[in-house]
């Protein structure tokens, strides 16, 4: 059971950390924060590039920034607080297999060039 309560603990403690660093930090400006891999030898996006910038956007309550930076988000955010809520049936293997197939999917549409002219990534 304390295992349990630190692991809880360490999650929380490190999910707020996160938070307030997106919240503080502009990735935009911040010539620190790191950059895609995939995007620097492929000169593509990856599924997560504007992941940082859409969450720092959040944030700051500017909605229409973080649907331009990722609009992958919008299903992946819900899916990951269900993931929390109800792991059992969010593990499931279909629910899996239709999240794989969206990212891959996403991560195809937003390197087509008339999607990518569209977003700011």
């Amino acid at each position: 059971m304390r295992r349990r309560f630190a692991t809880l603990l360490a999650t929380t403690a490190a999910a707020v950390a996160a938070a307030a660093l997106l919240f503080l930090v502009d990735p935009v400006r911040a010539a620190w924060y790191p950059k895609c891999p995939f995007r620097w030898m492929t000169g593509l996006d990856c599924p997560g590039c504007g992941t940082g910038r859409a969450l720092h956007a959040l944030a700051h309550l500017r909605f229409v920034d973080f649907v331009r930076y990722n609009p992958a988000l919008l299903l992946g955010i819900p899916y990951l607080l269900w993931l929390l809520a109800d792991p059992v049936h969010a593990e499931h293997p279909v629910v899996i297999r239709t999240m794989l197939v969206l990212v891959v999917v996403w991560w195809v549409v937003r390197n087509l060039p008339p999607v990518s002219r569209l977003l700011l990534t």
